[in-house]
């Protein structure tokens, strides 16, 4: 009896063991007691090549995205710069927004309703593939893809809501994106 006791509490402390040393995932790792320090950070970005978009647009949504990552770090106590040297530097890629489904939503009846009514109630599913890169003292530590994925709906009527809607949802899931591989990364000891 005392043995089959003993066989128990071992298999229960390797399971309990195993668990701690699983790998860490991408999430919302608890990072409460964390603080940068002020440590400082460069992050460099760069954006997929979609479509002809003007070079003075597409350096105001780089700059943009630029300080959507800054206000993560600043959330954390780093101090995020826009140049010169620093503790810490982070790459992040873009990569161009891919539909990956489309399909129609809602019951038949209400679908023919809302075509006569000219709206197409559709819902596409898109993903972004993101690049993150940290470096420190001139040499890589991690450098992780990560996807980021939205639904955007889709009507004819009211296009600009729609529109609207649909950056939302990206926005959403980039910075979901972002704020994870952070986290992670803090999670991982890698900003000491």
């Amino acid at each position: 009896m005392k043995a089959k006791v003993m066989a128990c509490m071992l298999a229960m402390v390797c399971l309990w063991l195993a668990g701690c040393a699983s790998a860490p995932t991408l999430g919302l790792a608890d990072t409460s007691g964390f603080d940068g320090r002020g440590a400082t950070v460069l992050v460099e970005y760069a954006l997929a090549s979609e479509g002809q978009v003007a070079a003075d647009k597409r350096e105001a949504t780089r700059r943009a995205r630029v300080d959507e990552v800054h206000r993560l770090l600043a959330a954390q106590g780093f101090q995020p710069v826009s140049s010169g040297d620093a503790s810490f530097q982070v790459r992040i890629v873009e990569g161009e927004a891919q539909e990956v489904t489309g399909e129609w939503t809602g019951s038949l009846g209400a679908t023919v309703a809302l075509i006569t009514l000219g709206v197409v109630p559709a819902v596409f599913d898109y993903r972004a593939v993101f690049r993150y890169e940290l470096w420190a003292d001139g040499r890589q530590v991690h450098a992780l893809d990560t996807p980021a994925s939205w639904k955007e709906p889709v009507g004819l009527v009211s296009l600009c809501s729609t529109l609207s809607r649909s950056e939302a949802a990206r926005e959403k899931a980039r910075l979901g994106s972002h704020d994870s591989v952070i986290r992670l990364w803090i999670d991982q000891g890698s900003f000491e």
